[in-house]
């Protein structure tokens, strides 16, 4: 069995899990398509070569591309979409299986042969039959922290529609702590303020690979208020950090209950794969959590025991021969 890839060439976001996916994989072609996005590092298909055929196309592949793509392959994985219609219409011309992973709430009926989720978040906007897959993390990209005093709390802002990971829920939890500690906010304007007693660095975007956007800090601060796959999330588990966020699925299927702060729905937003609650939490109430964060070691490592075991279970060396079994 041969398996072609189709594969975004940027460092973050679907651009992470498809180099991960032909990095664990090795599938006999990959497409990469270009999708440059300031906020999502820069494009560099030269990483895919050293394994299989590999083509670049632009955002929107070509009829020669599905021509080449589709041919001799039995299974072609995608995430997301296929980025237009030429692609799955060759494939079904040449009986090739495709297989989609989607997130619901970019999900507009593309077709597919096998659909996996990467979370049970909002399957029932999903077609009948799929099944959850969840998404590796490769922990051997990052260094484990061991456990012990919280002083740099990380955010990562989400440049995604209504202030997906909650920026504004934590500057304004920031300015009700009591404690004092450093906040590191990755994206936006590189600056500095002080908001309350906490003194916030915003880093700015990292052009480089996604496990090298991490600095030396102590936990993960990301309400998040949509969403199901979350890859920071995912990466802060393998380091072996603190995770604090709302209490959401699908994320309160993966923290420990006391990092989980009270949610209620605040907005319906219309997205590609429909409507969705959007949520968001009380300020003093993540303030609270956070004061207990940065004085509490116990806490701080019972929290950090909880990630490490949810980076056990999705780990590139549990899940790849699932993968395999899928895709080959």
């Amino acid at each position: 069995m041969s398996l072609g890839l189709i594969a975004r060439a940027d460092d973050g976001g679907l651009g992470a899990q498809t180099w991960e996916l032909w990095a664990h994989l090795h599938p006999e072609k990959t497409l990469v398509v270009l999708a440059d996005h300031q906020t999502r590092g820069q494009a560099d298909p030269s990483r895919f070569d050293g394994c299989g055929e590999v083509r670049v196309t632009p955002a929107s592949p070509t009829k020669s591309d599905a021509m080449w793509l589709t041919a001799g392959v039995d299974t072609i994985y995608s995430a997301e979409g296929w980025y237009g219609h030429r692609l799955w219409m060759q494939a079904r011309r040449r009986q090739v299986k495709l297989v989609l992973q989607a997130n619901p709430e970019m999900f507009a009926g593309e077709p597919a042969d096998e659909m996996i989720a990467p979370t049970p978040w909002r399957m029932d906007v999903l077609p009948s039959g799929t099944r959850v897959m969840p998404f590796p993390v490769a922990s051997e990209r990052f260094t484990q922290k061991p456990a012990g005093e919280v002083r740099r709390l990380y955010h990562v802002h989400s440049s995604a529609m209504c202030d997906r990971n909650g920026t504004e829920l934590v500057l304004a939890a920031a300015q009700l702590m009591r404690r004092r500690c450093e906040l590191i906010i990755r994206g936006g304007d590189a600056r500095r303020e002080t908001v309350g007693r906490v003194d916030v660095t915003w880093l700015g975007h990292q052009p480089g690979l996604y496990h090298e956007a991490w600095p030396d800090v102590d936990a993960l601060i990301l309400p998040r208020r949509y969403g199901g796959l979350c890859l920071p999330m995912q990466e802060a588990a393998a380091i072996g950090l603190p995770i604090v966020s709302l209490d959401l699925e699908p994320q309160s299927r993966w923290l420990d209950p006391a990092a989980m702060i009270r949610a209620k729905p605040t907005q319906l937003a219309r997205m590609r794969g429909g409507k969705f609650p959007v949520h968001s939490g009380k300020p003093a109430e993540l303030a609270a959590v956070l004061d207990r964060l940065v004085t509490d070691a116990g806490f701080a490592a019972n929290l950090a025991e909880r990630s490490r075991a949810w980076a056990a279970d999705i780990d590139w060396k549990v899940m790849a021969p699932k993968y395999e079994s899928l895709l080959r």
